[in-house]
């Protein structure tokens, strides 16, 4: 190769006849213009071919294509080209920093020349700009110092982006409940004049309060901002899981236009689950309770129980199974209970599998009658009368309710036929006289 010490030889034969300028470059290497004849000389170039993409954005990786010309008339083989990355270039684990072009020939430039890539990233920190990056060019077995240098130039942009969450993966029908969504700039430049809004399926969550658009002027990088609103899934809505849909818009520097991204995301619904109890009647110390599902959702597994009180006592079994209950059904559990203080509320729990398929226990007080008097249940968090099955007197239980009202309607019964059979008789009498009469106008005639 007719690199430095073959151009002084061939200087010392042909001074008159070649005019050799070398420019000295940065890193101490030699570039080479030639005029006149240069059959016999290698003549390398390196330029930037192009960059992909233009720019490199800071955090992603770009190809960098650069190719390699001859422009003397000599050829000559086992040649390296090697990329040199330093700041705010780096190195990709498993992509070559050296590649082996071989041969190169006389003449090869323009469309001939040889195209090295090669794959970089540049560094998440980098601010946009023009960067240098070193190409070098040398033959196999020597050292980089010994061949051609070119510093290139590569642009590096910074590109936004951002991400969305939210704290709430889900909401009881009914509850007001915060929602806090966390947008975080992901990117490699500051977001500017972001506009972030949200909708659910059906419009089954609704913001109370204020609507759903917020405006943030800036999120710096690596930075993010919360958004929180105050909403609500109406009573109505099934429960389920519905579709969040999260909208941003911001500016994009790179492209100087309107950048648009949409996030989904799923939310949990879950029916408000309560129960009610009330007391229905009692028959020689058997006590029924009535027990409504007042909630939305359905619930699988349901057991009754009496727990350990002071103003009550069970004998026998204090646990009634009753399996599935769906919401607004109700059912009737049975106890022997004694009591040493009538007008103290009997405590009860219930026991449930939930939609979500948790083991949940809830505490009532059921208000018990007193001597005279039957008083209607009340929950802990609901202060609406329930009297489901008590009748006159509060001492009837679901069947003997049922014989009392029978027996009550019996004179009633009688009196009721008695009153149909005199009518009857009375018709009767007439259409028997409206007969006689027509019988004794005929025999006159």
């Amino acid at each position: 190769m007719r690199f430095m010490s073959d151009i002084m030889y061939k200087k010392s034969l042909k001074i008159g006849s070649i005019m050799l300028i070398m420019l000295f470059s940065i890193m101490g290497n030699y570039a080479y213009t030639f005029y006149e004849d240069v059959d016999d000389y290698v003549i390398l170039n390196i330029n930037k071919v192009n960059q992909d993409p233009d720019p490199a954005i800071a955090g992603d990786v770009f190809d960098l294509r650069v190719s390699i010309e001859n422009d003397g008339g000599n050829g000559e083989g086992d040649f390296i080209v090697e990329v040199e990355p330093s700041y705010p270039f780096e190195e990709i684990e498993g992509e070559d920093l050296i590649q082996d072009i071989g041969i190169i020939n006389g003449y090869e430039d323009g469309n001939d020349a040889i195209i090295a890539k090669f794959k970089l990233r540049v560094s998440e920190d980098a601010t946009e700009g023009d960067y240098p990056i070193e190409v070098h060019i040398y033959k196999k077995g020597e050292d980089a110092s010994s061949g051609y240098t070119k510093e290139i130039t590569v642009t590096v942009g910074n590109e936004e982006s951002a991400e969305v969450s939210l704290d709430a993966d889900e909401l009881v029908a009914g509850d007001k409940t915060n929602v806090t969504f966390t947008i975080e700039n992901t990117g490699s430049a500051p977001i500017k004049n972001l506009e972030f809004s949200w909708e659910s399926e059906n419009n089954a969550i609704l913001p109370l309060g204020s609507g759903n658009l917020k405006t943030i002027s800036y999120i710096g990088v690596g930075s993010s901002v919360d958004v929180t609103y105050t909403v609500l899934a109406s009573t109505d809505v099934d429960p389920g899981i519905y579709e969040l849909t999260m909208d941003l818009t911001y500016d994009d520097s790179l492209n100087n236009t309107k950048e648009e991204v949409e996030h989904l995301a799923g939310i949990l619904v879950l029916g408000k689950t309560d129960f009610e109890v009330s007391y229905s009647g009692e028959d020689s110390g058997e006590y029924t309770l009535t027990v409504m599902n007042v909630g939305k959702s359905d619930v699988n597994s349901v057991i009754v129980s009496i727990p350990e009180q002071d103003a009550w006592s069970v004998s026998g079994v204090s646990t009634s199974i009753i399996g599935n209950l769906d919401g607004g059904d109700y059912t009737f559990s049975n106890f022997e209970l004694s009591t040493t203080q009538s007008d103290s509320p009997l405590i009860v729990e219930i026991t449930y599998t939930s939609p979500e398929g948790d083991r949940v226990t809830i505490q009532k007080e059921v208000e018990m009658p007193s001597e005279t008097t039957v008083m209607s249940m009340s929950s802990d968090d609901s202060s609406a009368p329930q009297d489901f099955a008590s009748g006159p007197g509060g001492n009837r239980n679901p069947l003997s309710t049922i014989q009392n009202s029978i027996t009550s309607a019996i004179p009633y019964v009688i009196g009721g036929l008695v009153a149909l059979a005199a009518i009857a008789v009375f018709v009767y009498r007439i259409i028997k006289r409206k007969k006689l009469a027509k019988q004794n106008k005929n025999k006159t005639e």
